[in-house]
């Protein structure tokens, strides 16, 4: 059965409609795919459902998604099954975790659906018990689950889902249509305290959530070792708890001069900056399944210095397109920056070899290409 017509979930906890399931819609759409959108109240972004609109993609939305009550439960349920009813039938119901799983499961029983349902899991809880809960939605609510990287599939494993049940594709993988065309398009580099940047000297970048397990305090710590011995611009994009916490760092290690916070940087913009703006990019980051960023600094074209962790081993490729370096490793971290900036070619290749696994496998195109074999496979067995 030819894959033609899918229902998105889109939605994220606590935000509604997100950048990735946006840009996820819109490449399915290009990709001669009907979709049908549907996520809790909210926006990532508040241009969002213009974009989905500006594709002639119908959104729907719904407060129910994400609440867990008896009552959520069985509207949610009533407002998927209405969608269904409406625009079925799908090929497949795409997206949702935990809280969404009983209500897509309920919906096809109320619309009398045959779609597959596949969860989306970007990561797990860290908790014991709700990763316990987790595994049993997923092995209990949707026919299959996908997760973005083996690391994550490896884990669910773990936790008693079936290996068949599991199918890996690295879904927000960049989609390179629209990363080529933001990454031109100028922006506002005051709104970031860029415009000032002095790229006579390298610039070294890094952005995330300020949280404790993304690592900053090891990454400034690095800046601290590579400073001795060359001038450099550090930029930490992003903001979060501990932003104060890492300032405060800074000055303490003298750096602070050579160090740009840039606070909260847009997704829409993250192509120009790394683009343009970096000439190596760093995730010292000690918690990631498989992250976006790195994937965007790769599509950019950059080498990257990156801990080991989760499934970052997975796309970057140790002496290959980037370096590995173990958790906590300042000075690792910092050797290697040193290496990439005291030997520019090797750094250039390095990001040119980045760019082309991009464009040969880890980008959108290539992940709903896999998914759309993949379905024509569930419906040979």
């Amino acid at each position: 059965m030819k894959f033609s017509r899918i229902l998105l979930i889109g939605s994220s906890f606590k935000m509604g409609l997100t950048f990735h399931y946006t840009r996820l819609a819109i490449a399915l759409k290009r990709m001669g795919i009907e979709v049908v959108v549907v996520s809790e109240e909210g926006e990532q972004y508040p241009c969002l459902h213009s974009e989905l609109e500006d594709q002639s993609i119908k959104y729907y939305r719904t407060t129910h998604l994400s609440k867990s009550t008896p009552v959520d439960l069985i509207k949610g349920a009533k407002d998927i099954a209405n969608i269904l009813r409406i625009h079925g039938p799908f090929n497949i119901i795409l997206g949702g975790g935990v809280r969404e799983g009983p209500k897509i499961s309920m919906a096809k029983k109320y619309s009398d659906n045959k779609s597959i349902s596949l969860s989306v899991v970007g990561s797990l809880p860290r908790k014991r018990y709700e990763c316990l809960i987790a595994s049993a939605v997923y092995k209990m609510f949707y026919d299959k689950n996908v997760t973005l990287c083996n690391f994550t599939r490896e884990q669910m494993i773990r936790l008693g889902v079936k290996d068949n049940k599991i199918i890996t594709v690295p879904l927000f993988a960049p989609d390179l249509e629209w990363f080529d065309k933001a990454k031109q398009s100028k922006i506002d580099l005051e709104a970031y305290s860029l415009q000032d940047i002095e790229k006579s000297e390298p610039v070294i970048f890094y952005a995330a959530s300020h949280y404790s397990h993304k690592g900053f305090e090891y990454y400034l710590r690095a800046a601290s070792e590579v400073l001795r011995n060359i001038n450099a611009t550090f930029i930490i994009g992003g903001k979060g708890p501990i932003t104060q916490y890492l300032r405060r760092l800074a000055k303490r290690l003298k750096i602070d001069k050579h160090v740009i916070f840039t606070g909260w940087i847009s997704n829409y913009h993250m192509p120009y900056i790394l683009s343009n703006i970096a000439d190596i990019c760093v995730s010292t980051s000690l918690v990631e399944q498989l992250p976006s960023y790195v994937m965007e600094c790769m599509a950019a074209g950059k080498p990257i210095v990156a801990s080991s962790t989760g499934g970052v081993h997975e796309i970057v490729l140790h002496g290959v397109n980037g370096y590995l370096v173990p958790l906590h490793d300042y000075k690792e971290t910092a050797r290697r920056i040193m290496e990439l900036l005291n030997e520019p070619e090797k750094a250039r290749e390095m990001g040119q070899t980045g760019r082309k696994m991009i464009e040969q496998k880890l980008n959108m195109k290539a992940s709903i290409s896999k998914l759309m074999k993949t379905y024509e496979k569930l419906c040979e067995t």
